[in-house]
């Protein structure tokens, strides 16, 4: 996910978003992939997140609902909507608390400050930083270091450190279970032959 331009997003429309809200319509528009994974069904592939320039409001919430972030060194963030008379409503109320700590979310969802990549790097928001103009690179490349594994172990691993994000005991219940049934898939049987033959592996999703 990256945006053209000089930034990766403004935020919100307010004077649009603001009527929506009020009527109690969809902020999703009605799509049946919700970008922010509270209103409906999260996308069930990774999502790797390329940032530069300004990066606010419901922009931060799209990074945090995703897996990975990579931002250049002009990347700056704010979540300002307690200075519109709002409360961020994209996730950054949970995400950003269980990323880097109650006191740490809170110094900036409750004053609307500006801060840098460094400080996104320090709150969880971001993992890696890179030179201005490089982010979508690196995230491309990262995106696709995620390809090249197991589908079935990508698609297990999402599922079980998403229900993790709810609720830590029941994805805890799940591991031995989703994992024997991983087991017997072709392709765990193709990386323990590859193991074992000091090859790579070639994974076709079963």
């Amino acid at each position: 996910l990256h945006a053209h331009g000089t930034m990766f997003t403004a935020g919100l429309d307010l004077a649009d978003v603001a009527p929506r809200v009020s009527a109690g319509d969809s902020i999703t528009g009605g799509a049946r992939i919700d970008p922010w994974g509270l209103y409906a069904e999260r996308c069930p592939k990774p999502i790797v997140v390329a940032v530069h320039g300004k990066c606010l409001t419901l922009g931060i919430e799209l990074a945090l609902a995703s897996e990975i972030v990579v931002a250049d060194q002009t990347a700056t963030f704010a979540q300002i909507e307690v200075s519109r008379g709002i409360f961020p409503f994209g996730g950054a109320t949970i995400r950003m608390m269980q990323a880097g700590g109650y006191q740490n979310a809170m110094r900036w969802l409750l004053t609307g400050d500006e801060f840098g990549v460094e400080e996104a790097r320090h709150l969880g928001l971001v993992q890696e930083i890179v030179a201005p103009g490089q982010a979508l690179e690196r995230a491309v490349e990262i995106a696709q270091r995620i390809a090249a594994q197991a589908p079935l172990g990508v698609a297990a691993t999402l599922k079980s450190a998403r229900l993790a994000q709810r609720d830590s005991e029941a994805a805890a219940s799940t591991i031995y279970d989703d994992v024997r049934a991983l087991m017997s898939s072709d392709d765990a049987k193709a990386a323990v032959v590859a193991f074992v033959n000091r090859q790579t592996p070639v994974f076709t999703g079963r």
